[in-house]
């Protein structure tokens, strides 16, 4: 997705809209001229990357990226954004990278990829493709690199306007999946006799700007931060409502209501702290993971509890000892 300053007079965004209001023509399918924002899909459909995961043959995979490359997901033979693309043609190995597979993996194993050691990690073979986990992680990079394919030519052609572009922790976290995808397709840019100069200056001007200047915002629900190991009033709300579910949700709300309102400084600090925030932010190098990059550049943490309204109301004022207690 991209926007553009906005070209609809009397139109402007407030502090609580109804989005009902806004007009059908602010959100158009990426052909209008004038429209103010251009939504776009740049993943391919679920099915096709699930057929890469699920072929058994040569001829299988070599039907399906066919079919990719006349529909134009990838670039095909006769691009040099086809270089991008391969790590090994000749079996379809599609180019990926082991700190990505390693996320991919850990995504389904659980596994703690930002617990502090001192041992090399274990490096398994993202090329071989006899096991499920390497199939799995072939399916995941068909789809980045049909983003990144997607966007390396928007970006080119639009290269003036600023992008959002949305998408999932396993295409993006720690700048893989799509971002690495990106890059290859823009430096392929950078050589193409498609494109006119004003494309491939383009191409050359966005590889620096996503490098330099792009910025990258994760998200991050409220209970994985695992407050109530923390904070003692969250703690004993918890208790209670294991013997009386309303007074317990009560006492939560309270609980969390005044840690929000009046305790804030305490609120951003057990956040901060958290596991989940420390390792992808802080530890991503010294981990399982080695991974150059922290996972984003900012990290938007929001309470996905809907019966947990903020007020006031239900917010008694905390006492000095109260607060001492709580930490």
């Amino acid at each position: 997705m991209f926007c553009k300053q906005s070209k609809m007079p009397g139109f402007q965004f407030k502090e609580e809209i109804d989005f009902n209001s806004i007009p059908d023509s602010v959100f158009q399918d990426g052909k209008s001229a004038n429209c103010e924002i251009h939504l776009y899909g740049g993943f391919m459909p679920r099915p096709l990357a699930g057929r890469l995961n699920k072929a058994e043959s040569m001829e299988e995979k070599r039907a399906l990226f066919e079919e990719l490359y006349e529909k134009d997901f990838l670039p095909p033979r006769s691009s040099p954004a086809h270089n991008a693309l391969f790590l090994d043609p000749d079996r379809f190995l599609l180019k990926g990278s082991q700190p990505h597979f390693r996320l991919i993996q850990s995504l389904m194993s659980g596994q703690d990829l930002y617990d502090p050691t001192d041992q090399e990690p274990e490096l398994k073979d993202m090329a071989d493709l006899s096991t499920p986990i390497s199939r799995l992680y072939q399916a995941q990079v068909l789809k980045d690199h049909a983003m990144g394919y997607f966007l390396s030519k928007l970006m080119t052609k639009n290269h003036q306007d600023r992008f959002l572009v949305i998408a999932g922790m396993g295409h993006c976290k720690h700048f893989l999946g799509v971002p690495e995808c990106l890059e290859g397709y823009l430096l392929q840019a950078q050589s193409s006799c498609d494109l006119d100069p004003v494309q491939k200056k383009a191409a050359i001007l966005i590889q620096k700007e996503t490098s330099a200047r792009a910025a990258m915002i994760g998200c991050q629900m409220l209970y994985e931060t695992y407050l109530e190991e923390r904070y003692h009033p969250l703690q004993a709300a918890i208790e209670t409502a294991e013997n009386d579910e309303k007074k317990g949700g009560l006492e939560k709300q309270k609980a969390m209501n005044n840690l929000y309102l009046r305790q804030r400084q305490l609120f951003d600090t057990l956040i901060l702290e958290s596991e989940v925030i420390q390792g992808p932010l802080f530890n991503q190098s010294t981990g399982i993971g080695r991974f150059k990059k922290p996972s984003f550049d900012y990290c938007f943490v929001y309470d996905e509890d809907d019966d947990c309204v903020v007020s006031s109301n239900v917010c008694p004022e905390s006492s000095d000892k109260e607060q001492a207690k709580a930490i």
